[in-house]
């Protein structure tokens, strides 16, 4: 279950809001979010997913293997989920972009709660 406070952190001190909020390394793997399944790759179906990318008009969640070459938009998942702030500010940043299809990047996001299990969060 995901439970999100918010709260204005100067009003915490910076010990208490360590022993309050998870730490999440940006380069561990995907697993340190806490899914409860680990979200395989929509193309190499053998391998963990680690980015959403864009690519041939179309939103995927990918393993590194398979977002090799990079040429198309792409950014980490753990990037994307690392804390509220990021999730938001990811969206709104996408939001700006004019090919920025938001009904597909739904659907891929409906295809990750899937793969990882993530119903029951609200």
């Amino acid at each position: 279950m995901c439970v999100v406070s918010l709260w204005d952190q100067d009003d915490l001190r910076k010990s208490q809001r360590e022993s309050i909020l998870p730490r999440i390394d940006m380069k561990a793997p995907l697993t340190k979010l806490k899914f409860k399944k680990q979200p395989m790759c929509e193309l190499l179906h053998d391998r963990p997913a680690e980015h959403f990318t864009f690519r041939r008009d179309k939103w995927l969640f990918v393993s590194t293997q398979a977002d090799e070459d990079f040429n198309e938009y792409h950014f980490e998942i753990v990037e994307f989920f690392s804390s509220p702030a990021s999730t938001v500010d990811w969206l709104a940043h996408l939001s700006e972009k004019g090919w920025f299809d938001a009904a597909d990047f739904c659907a891929m996001i409906h295809r990750f709660r899937e793969a990882t299990d993530s119903f029951g969060g609200l």
